[in-house]
């Protein structure tokens, strides 16, 4: 239901895994009056987590969080090659061999599946997300 009064600040949104950045923000768009939104940062459509939203007034600030340093955490599962680079893509071939890691990550786990955090800075995989 539309608001009467302008909303101004910011909103984080849990984005769930499927549904694009800008669907998210067309969605708060619509729910909150047509007000303007922007979000401080863009998720792929398979990432899950916390989207920032800046409503009205406050898309003003946005380039002092979007400049600012984040935190990714993210699960590889080594040994697959998808033809997509990612896990919505096909296994065109498997490996049972294992890269040494860089001192810039740090393993939180032991596993055959490893997390890892990095904050900005660090290259992303080649490929962009598609509208």
């Amino acid at each position: 239901m539309p608001t009467s009064k302008p909303l101004h600040g910011w909103l984080n949104v849990d984005k769930p895994r499927g549904i694009s950045s800008a669907r998210v923000v067309a969605r708060v768009r619509q729910l909150a009056g047509g007000v303007k939104v922007g979000h401080a940062g863009t998720l792929d459509p398979l990432a899950t987590g916390v989207l920032p939203l800046a409503l009205g007034e406050a898309t003003k600030t946005s380039a002092y969080v979007v400049g600012r340093s984040k935190t990714y955490r993210f699960t590889v599962a080594w040994g697959e090659e998808r033809d997509t680079d990612d896990a919505s893509g096909q296994i065109v071939a498997t490996s049972a061999e294992r890269l040494s890691l860089s001192p810039k990550f740090r393993i939180t786990s032991s596993t055959a599946t490893v997390s890892f955090s990095f904050t900005t800075g660090t290259t992303p995989a080649c490929r962009r997300a598609s509208k």
